[in-house]
């Protein structure tokens, strides 16, 4: 690992421990262990994802929810919306998010049992709200 991804400090590392995370949420799912594992893959100690992420993989599916709620926005912003009726920008909108996720779609596919556990169940809500 370069020592440029060592200097950073726990705020800065949860892009690439979310990028890592990616890899280990189809076989481990979003876990603790997901947040270790992507720690040591890229190189650090594996409590860091703790201190990145302190309400543990939670924060990571908002994160990624984010992410691909901003390359949504962006690819939109290139789209001719002026001249479609509302419904077609809805359909647009839900089409460029699911072609975002098709990347990773062993993720989502862990991603909507997670979301469905009690105790995820409001940050389950608000990401649907975005």
């Amino acid at each position: 690992m370069s020592e440029k991804i060592k200097d950073l400090t726990p705020e800065e590392l949860r892009a690439p421990l979310l990028e890592a995370a990616l890899q280990h949420v189809p076989f481990d799912g979003w876990s603790e262990k997901t947040l270790r594992t992507s720690a040591i893959n890229i190189g650090e100690n594996k409590n860091i994802g703790i201190l990145a992420f302190p309400k543990g993989p939670i924060e990571m599916v908002e994160m990624l929810s984010n992410q691909y709620d901003q390359q949504m926005l962006e690819s939109a912003q290139k789209q001719n919306l002026q001249d479609l009726k509302i419904r077609e920008k809805i359909t647009l909108l839900v089409k460029i998010r699911i072609q975002l996720e098709t990347k990773y779609k062993d993720v989502a596919h862990r991603t909507i049992p997670y979301l469905s556990l009690p105790k995820n169940h409001l940050s389950g809500n608000s990401l649907q709200e975005c």
